[in-house]
């Protein structure tokens, strides 16, 4: 009997653990983006991505930055979206990955909802 009841206490343990485990690396929604708002993915080294951000800056085009390679939240966010590219822009459920060399397709994304 007191083998069975040691058995069933390191079994529940282990459910805790996973859940616990499971519970923290699930996607966490963004709270700094509303909708309508830009949002950003991008990382310190990415040269299309300090590019980016000038061309929104210039434009005077407000957003949301997530860093993928200081966030592990928002490298999973960006990877739940399907996209392993940065810069990606995204406003509601509208996903631009990648930055053409004149911004004809983020101008576009922009445009299409309000924000330029």
């Amino acid at each position: 009997m007191g083998a069975a009841v040691l058995v069933a206490l390191v079994l529940v343990v282990s459910l805790v653990r996973v859940v616990s485990l499971v519970r923290s690396t699930a996607p966490k929604p963004v709270a700094a983006a509303t909708s309508g708002q830009l949002l950003v993915y991008t990382t310190s080294s990415c040269p299309h991505c300090r590019r980016a951000k000038e061309f929104l800056d210039a434009r005077g085009v407000a957003y949301v930055e997530r860093r993928i390679d200081e966030d592990a939240s928002a490298q999973r966010e960006l990877a739940a979206r399907g996209r392993m590219v940065v810069p990606t822009f995204v406003v509601d459920d509208d996903v631009q990955a990648g930055l053409d060399a004149r911004g004809v397709l983020l101008e576009q994304l922009l445009r299409r909802h309000g924000l330029l």
